[in-house]
């Protein structure tokens, strides 16, 4: 019954936060990955545009495995 109810709760988080996150952050990964190959520099912030743009994966899998927010 707790997997169930985790599951649905990142269910919600994938549609109502995750999603989001990942469209927005996705449009500045496409705009800054060119870059990288021009600027050493820009390669932390590709970095982390893509490990935000690869949210709504990390919500999925959480969901599909039943896993409780804190761990």
């Amino acid at each position: 019954m707790c997997k169930c109810l985790c599951s649905i709760v990142w269910l919600l988080i994938l549609i109502f936060i995750g999603y989001p996150v990942g469209f927005f952050f996705a449009g500045w990964y496409v705009l800054f990955c060119p870059l990288e190959a021009c600027c050493d520099g820009c390669s932390g912030i590709t970095g982390f545009l893509l490990k935000a743009t690869q949210f709504p994966l990390y919500c999925t899998k959480n969901m599909l495995e039943g896993k409780g927010l804190c761990g």
